[in-house]
């Protein structure tokens, strides 16, 4: 009989997502916990059949207000740029009671072209090797930081999945559901990937990319 897999056994992600809801007095929260301590098998559907319905999860928003908590406490801003996600992330951080305490600036930069302006990637290689990549997201996260003098700049780029209307554009190997975010700040470039395939939905996708970022953004604040 295979050893039931247990707190440790879960990703740094995962846990720190069953860690947040153990202090959360939120119910939805709570229960995305039991979800991962039952293992990390089925977890993401799982909670995507908890909240997929709604338009903005619950547990987003308690993440989000801890995010923006944490960081005019430290007397910080934050800055984003978004691809695959279309801005879902820097409108959810906006929509926080106070967020002009703490964020500076969003932007979408779908396809290639807002991305090569930006100074140090270069085009040759977006053509060559595409843009869903670590790299580019780390660069769009050190961009947005500049330009902004923000002590945080996060950079998110991948390939969302489709709603059924229609093929998604794949870049050689790379699968929908596929996400690189980098956060950059006090801790020094922070890259993480992921692939969502649970995701079946853009809906569904930018829920699973918003909360993981919030995770993030979390983890690296308390790190400092």
């Amino acid at each position: 009989m295979a050893e039931k897999p247990t707190q440790k056994n879960l990703d740094p992600t995962r846990a720190r997502i069953a860690e947040l809801a153990a202090l959360s007095p939120d119910a939805t929260l709570k229960k995305m916990r039991d979800i991962l301590d039952q293992g990390a098998e089925g977890a993401e559907r799982r909670i995507l059949e908890m909240m997929g319905h709604q338009e903005v999860p619950p547990e987003q928003i308690a993440l989000a207000a801890e995010v923006g908590r944490k960081l005019v406490k430290r007397g910080e801003y934050f800055s984003i740029a978004e691809s695959c996600t279309t801005g879902s992330v820097m409108n959810l951080m906006a929509g926080i009671s106070g967020a002009s305490k703490f964020f500076v600036e969003g932007g979408v930069m779908y396809g290639h072209k807002p991305k090569n302006d930006i100074p140090d990637i270069d085009e040759k290689s977006m053509i060559e090797y595409g843009s869903v990549r670590e790299y580019v997201a780390t660069e769009m996260a050190k961009y947005i930081k500049k330009k902004n003098n923000t002590a945080w700049g996060i950079g998110i780029s991948g390939i969302a999945p489709s709603d059924g209307e229609g093929k998604v554009k794949k870049e050689g190997e790379k699968q929908p559901g596929l996400v690189y975010i980098t956060i950059v700040g006090p801790n020094g470039e922070v890259p993480r990937e992921f692939k969502f395939v649970s995701a079946k939905t853009r809906a569904q996708y930018k829920t699973l990319v918003g909360a993981v970022v919030l995770i993030m953004m979390n983890e690296q604040l308390d790190a400092i």
